[in-house]
């Protein structure tokens, strides 16, 4: 539906002082290869680097577009672009104008658009993932063969996190250039995106479900490369019925599961840890003695996961630093170790995903250990159904070991989730059912849910540092022999990194006034009724 605006906010365009007609966007975050007709792209899977377009308080304006030719006429529905970064922010919501422009020289439009829309990006409730795609809608355009050019530009200034980070290619490879504008310098050559501009959905025929025959087990084996020497590698082969199995002692894994295919309702992609650990840990090195003492810099900046001989290390509450083994430097760059503790043993969080699930449905997975991330141990965005993790476990991650969000339908039977910021965290509207799970010696809480619903059976928490279980804001959960013990603390033992971090004490049991509780409501068990791990 057309509309007409009552101020031009495209001030450093030659545009006519009069009225420009506005068409209205869509937005939608994919993940893998959007199923898109390439009528016009640029750019394939890999490496791409990255570029803010933003709109920020400190960063400044910079607004992107790119050149494209169109060969053969067609109408344009869809316009792609690959993230490179992710977006933290959920609901930012940022309003964006696109116009596209004929450009028959160089890179500097000019004149009025040939069409303008305005919509919202990122969509609420779907963050943009590394790896995704924002996927913006349209009534159809015309385009004939000529040289074009879209820009994109966001309407109002946003905070630091409000910025997106696009996918880009190299200038020297690209069949036409990207360019940036900013008040400073106007329009200067940047580089190219990564982009599908597309006539609609590729039309295909329904997938048929495979025979039992047909239905094959991929294993990977890091240590022989046979038959596939990486989970990445064997998750490229996958179709809907086939199983990705981990051989037995090959692990651990340093890399991100990270499956973007769907499967079928009866024939889910099936990936089976067989135990191992996939991890976001990486050894840490490069200690040095200086002063007397064994320092060594940190990767990555603090806060992330640090563990010594397997164990996490911890910041006590009162005093700010780690309750043994090393202290943290006074810029908190530096790891120093405490007299006898080894140089060797030692593990830093560098990545920000393990198990990574994102816009996808009907997978199952199994005995899989997922340890060491920047972010979850099991992270799950966008929207998926049919979701079903068995006998699995997170620990010593950043955030939480299990969060689902946004559109999200899962399952799990079997959890074990330990030493990370928050155990299980939801929210969002997601929907779970969890059945034998245990949360235990996390920072934070033990069991969270926040504006989302979860059925729950046979539930343990104990010996988490703020509330056992919380059942925050607008949280439905339906309880089933859900029990916690107390640890009847008077003031937080250890300092968590999240949610909870300003939290100076909760009771074990916590359920805020719009939390609706269903079923045989959370009760405390004493400490020889719980089962450790």
């Amino acid at each position: 539906m057309k509309r007409l605006t009552l101020a031009i906010a495209l001030g450093l365009l030659s545009l006519p002082a009069s009225l420009l007609a506005i068409d209205t966007a869509t937005t939608k975050v994919v993940s893998g290869d959007p199923p898109l007709q390439r009528n016009v792209s640029q750019g394939e899977a890999g490496d791409a680097k990255g570029m803010g377009w933003r709109w920020t308080a400190s960063g400044g304006r910079r607004d992107m577009g790119q050149i494209f030719e169109v060969k053969t006429a067609f109408e344009a529905r869809d316009l792609a672009l690959q993230i490179a970064a992710g977006v933290d922010a959920q609901e930012f919501d940022r309003p964006f104008r696109l116009s596209f422009f004929e450009v028959p020289e160089g890179i500097t439009p000019r004149g009025e658009p040939i069409a303008a829309l305005e919509g919202t990006v990122p969509p609420k409730g779907q963050a943009p993932r590394k790896g995704s795609w924002v996927v913006i809608s349209f009534d159809p355009i015309a385009f004939k063969p000529g040289r074009y050019a879209f820009l994109l530009e966001f309407l109002d200034e946003g905070t630091d996190g409000q910025a997106i980070t696009l996918a880009v290619g190299d200038p020297a490879s690209a069949a036409q250039p990207g360019f940036l504008r900013t008040p400073e310098e106007g329009y200067k050559k940047g580089f190219p995106l990564y982009f599908i501009l597309s006539s609609g959905q590729k039309t295909a025929s329904a997938v048929p479900v495979p025979a039992p025959a047909e239905r094959r087990t991929l294993v990977v084996d890091q240590k022989t490369g046979q038959p596939f020497a990486s989970i990445t590698a064997a998750v490229k082969e996958a179709r809907p019925g086939d199983t990705i199995q981990l051989a037995k002692g090959s692990g651990p894994y340093r890399e991100v599961l990270h499956i973007s295919q769907s499967g079928l309702p009866d024939a889910p992609i099936v990936f089976d840890g067989n135990g191992e650990v996939i991890t976001g840990f990486a050894p840490l090195e490069g200690f040095r003695e200086a002063d007397g003492q064994t320092l060594c810099p940190l990767p990555v900046p603090f806060p992330c996961v640090l563990t010594y001989q397997g164990e996490r290390l911890v910041q006590d509450a009162a005093t700010g630093q780690f309750t043994k083994w090393a202290r943290l430097s006074d810029d908190g760059k530096s790891l120093i170790l405490l007299p006898g503790t080894k140089t060797s043993g030692w593990e830093v969080s560098v990545r920000d995903f393990v198990v990574q699930v994102l816009n996808a449905s009907h997978h199952v997975y199994r005995n899989i250990r997922a340890s060491g991330s920047l972010n979850d141990g099991f992270n799950l965005h966008g929207t998926g159904t049919d979701l079903v993790f068995k006998n699995i476990e997170g620990f010593q991650n950043l955030d939480e070991g299990f969060s689902a969000h946004d559109q999200i339908a899962c399952r799990i039977d079997d959890g074990q989730f330990w030493e990370n910021d928050n155990g299980i965290g939801n929210v969002a509207r997601s929907s779970m059912e969890a059945a034998n799970i245990r949360c235990h010696s996390n920072l934070g809480w033990g069991l969270w849910l926040r504006e989302c619903s979860a059925d729950l059976k046979n539930v343990r928490a104990w010996d988490n540092g703020a509330a056992q279980i919380c059942f925050d804001i607008n949280s439905q959960a339906a309880c089933a022999d859900v029990r916690f013990t107390d640890p009847n603390r008077s003031a937080r033992p250890w300092i968590s990194y999240k949610e909870t971090r300003q939290i100076a004490t909760q009771p074990a049991y916590v359920k805020v006034g719009s939390a609706a509780v269903t079923g045989e409501p959370p009760s405390p068990v004493t400490a020889e009724h719980v089962t450790s791990r």
